[in-house]
């Protein structure tokens, strides 16, 4: 970390990770995702523990694992985790599933191979009423698709193309103001990830 050794407090990180009460998690959490990244060995050490606390019942702790898995993850831990990280798609916690969907675009990232089981997921992508978890969604689906796998399901997705538009138009002719709203342009980075859903389902 900024050029200094790390190695003295990497196993200190695994244990606070190992700790039970939230705040300790936390801070373990916090600290990995700052000073390890996917090539530290330590990291192998911490997986089971992340693993762990993706099943937890604590929200937080779920979350904070989802982050970690979203940022430092390689290859390897990519492909541990994806049962966990799938069954979090399908959270009734908003907040769990848009960070859900940013770790399994790390996965996908990692280990594209796996790109059908989220698109197989994301049939219904424009159910969602939720703003910022659309646009977590349409991320995921938007990199899956441009994977090898991927391709297969064009036909699928081609038939959510109606319901892009009517998504777009919403957002070009709203007239309310949301926190979403940029410069007066209203929510412009939903609106880039669905022209480029546009763009690769067109």
């Amino acid at each position: 970390m900024l050029g200094y050794p790390t190695e003295f407090g990497q196993m200190e990180v695994v244990k606070l990770i190992a700790q039970a009460d939230y705040g300790g998690k936390r801070i373990g959490y916090l600290t990995l995702a700052v000073v390890l990244d996917e090539t530290h060995e330590v990291l192998t050490l911490a997986e089971n523990h992340i693993k762990k606390d993706l099943s937890n019942t604590n929200s937080f702790v779920q979350a904070i694992a989802l982050d970690v898995v979203a940022n430092v993850s390689g290859e390897d831990m990519a492909r541990d985790v994806l049962h966990e990280v799938e069954q979090l798609l399908d959270s009734p916690n908003m907040y769990l599933r848009r960070k859900a969907c940013l770790a399994a675009l790390r996965i996908v990232k990692k280990a594209p191979d796996h790109a059908e089981i989220f698109l197989e997921k994301m049939q219904n992508i424009f159910q969602e009423r939720n703003q910022m978890a659309l646009m977590c969604s349409l991320t995921l689906v938007n990199q899956c698709l441009q994977t090898e796998q991927g391709e297969a399901f064009l036909p699928k997705f081609r038939l959510l193309i109606t319901s892009a538009v009517r998504v777009l138009k919403q957002l070009v002719l709203a007239t309310k103001i949301t926190d979403q709203d940029i410069g007066g342009v209203s929510d412009p980075f939903l609106q880039i990830k669905l022209l480029q859903f546009l763009r690769l389902t067109g």
